[in-house]
C-alpha cells in the first residue's frame, strides 16, 4: 500500500495518487520497485518539500517527468533539474570516447530551463568536421565534465550522467554511433566483477548469482 504524503504536502492524496500511476506506467522496465522506492512517488514527495505547487508537480508526473541532482567531483558546481528518463542515449562516437576517457557517453537532453546550477562551468567548444560547434562544459577546480550545448543561448545542455547522482535509475535508452563501438561491449558481463578492488570479493552482474 503507498503511504501517504506528510500533512503540508501542497499535493492532494487523490492527485498524488493519479500522478504517480501514470508516471509509474512511462516508468523504463526494471525501475518498478516497491511503491516507495519507485522515482515517481520519490519525485512526488521531493517536489512537495521543495515547495513546488500541485498544478506543476502533478503535470510534471504525467509527463514522466523525473527529479535529478548533480554535482561535479569537487563539489564546486551542482544542480538540479527536471528530466525525461526516456530520452537517455548512450554515445559511442569517436569524440565522446575521448572526452569521456571511456568506452562510451551517456547523456540526458534536458531543456535548459529545466536545469539550475550553481557554480560557474568552464567551456570548450568543439567544432565538428561539419563545422557545427558544441560547447563542453565542465568545472574548472576537478575536470568534472557536466553538459554539453550550443555556444551561445542554449535552449538544450545535454547533461553528462556519470555526474547525476540517479544514474543508476537511468538507463539508456538508445545507442548512437554503433559503427565506432568497442567491440568488446557485448562481451564485458563475461569479464570478472569485483565489489570493490580487484582483490575484494566477487560481484554479481544484475540478474544473476555471484561466482
Amino acid at each position: 500500500m503507498r503511504e501517504r504524503p506528510h500533512d503540508t504536502s501542497p499535493l492532494t492524496w487523490q492527485a498524488f495518487e493519479e500522478a504517480a500511476d501514470a508516471a509509474q506506467a512511462r516508468c523504463p522496465e526494471g525501475l518498478a520497485l516497491s511503491r516507495m522506492e519507485r522515482p515517481s512517488v520519490r519525485d512526488a514527495l521531493a517536489w512537495a518539500d521543495q515547495g513546488l505547487d500541485e498544478a506543476t508537480t502533478v503535470a510534471s508526473l504525467q509527463k514522466g517527468l523525473m527529479h535529478i541532482t548533480g554535482h561535479c567531483h569537487c563539489g564546486h558546481i551542482s544542480f538540479t533539474a527536471l528530466v525525461d528518463p526516456s530520452r537517455v542515449i548512450a554515445c559511442h562516437c569517436e569524440d565522446c570516447q575521448r572526452f569521456s576517457g571511456g568506452p562510451f557517453r551517456a547523456v540526458l537532453p534536458t531543456p535548459a530551463d529545466q536545469v539550475q546550477m550553481t557554480g560557474s562551468p568552464r567551456h570548450y567548444v568543439k567544432v565538428a568536421d561539419s563545422g557545427n560547434r558544441r560547447a563542453q562544459a565542465f568545472c574548472g577546480e576537478c575536470g568534472t565534465q557536466l553538459y554539453a550545448c550550443e555556444p551561445e543561448n542554449p535552449t538544450v545542455l545535454n547533461i553528462r550522467l556519470g555526474c547525476v547522482d540517479q544514474r543508476a535509475e537511468l538507463p539508456p535508452q538508445v545507442q548512437i554511433w554503433g559503427h565506432s563501438a568497442m567491440p568488446w561491449l557485448a562481451g564485458l558481463s563475461e569479464v570478472p566483477l569485483h565489489e570493490r578492488g580487484s582483490g575484494s570479493a566477487p560481484a554479481a552482474y544484475p540478474g544473476r548469482q555471484p561466482p
